[in-house]
């Protein structure tokens, strides 16, 4: 995603997806010869970058990387790593650009580049209406919601919309799980059942680990492209 009518435009593109904590920032560059895993600059699409971003020769690109393995940061390591970060360096390269990456939680994303504090971002983000008030999208991604649930699906919840009715559901703030739990919770007490209930995280792993914890029994969460 990028600043609106900014004609670098990305950020992610899922037609259905979201999510994410990752405070310090981080850096990843491509080579500075303008050329990343064999891709070579391609001046032509290079004139077409902003005066102040090609003077610069480096775009800062803000992510939430606890989402593997599109976006994450490898135990025991400070980079960031996935098919986004390899899409948006493959992309860099041809435009004769280095890229620096800021870690921030998944919530940040938007008002990051609302802001000026990056000049793109790139993680899971869902494509709506409502925020294309305010960036631009380029989407490259289709991407679903599926359930995960306790190993054996002990309290049976099913895909259905009226599937997952009094049951806790473990969300990411900032992402698109309000809006599906809503829909969830109208299908249920239309017929009378109760309305799952919705507890957001930070991040994406906090969301994973309260489900797998005797502590935190939640019955499913929301696992998608954010």
């Amino acid at each position: 995603m990028l600043p609106g009518t900014n004609p670098l435009a990305q950020a992610h593109g899922g037609r259905s997806a979201e999510h994410r904590d990752s405070r310090h920032s981080s850096v990843r560059r491509t080579g500075t010869d303008g050329v990343h895993s064999g891709i070579k600059r391609q001046r032509s699409l290079g004139r077409l970058v902003p005066a102040s971003i090609r003077a610069k020769g480096t775009i800062v690109v803000g992510t939430q990387p606890d989402f593997e393995p599109a976006d994450f940061t490898p135990i025991g390591e400070n980079g960031v790593k996935g098919f986004n970060i390899d899409l948006m360096d493959a992309m860099a390269a041809k435009l004769g650009l280095k890229v620096t990456y800021q870690k921030v939680p998944f919530d940040q994303l938007l008002v990051g580049v609302q802001t000026g504090k990056f000049d793109a971002s790139i993680a899971g983000m869902t494509d709506r209406k409502q925020r294309q008030a305010n960036v631009d999208f380029v989407d490259y991604q289709v991407a679903g919601t599926v359930f995960m649930v306790a190993k054996g699906n002990p309290k049976n919840i099913t895909g259905d919309a009226n599937g997952g009715c009094g049951i806790k559901i473990g969300g990411v703030k900032g992402n698109d799980d309000e809006r599906l739990v809503g829909l969830m919770a109208a299908a249920c007490t239309a017929e009378g059942k109760p309305a799952p209930e919705l507890v957001t995280f930070p991040t994406g792993s906090d969301k994973n680990l309260a489900l797998t914890s005797v502590l935190m029994p939640f019955s499913g969460l929301i696992w998608r492209s954010r």
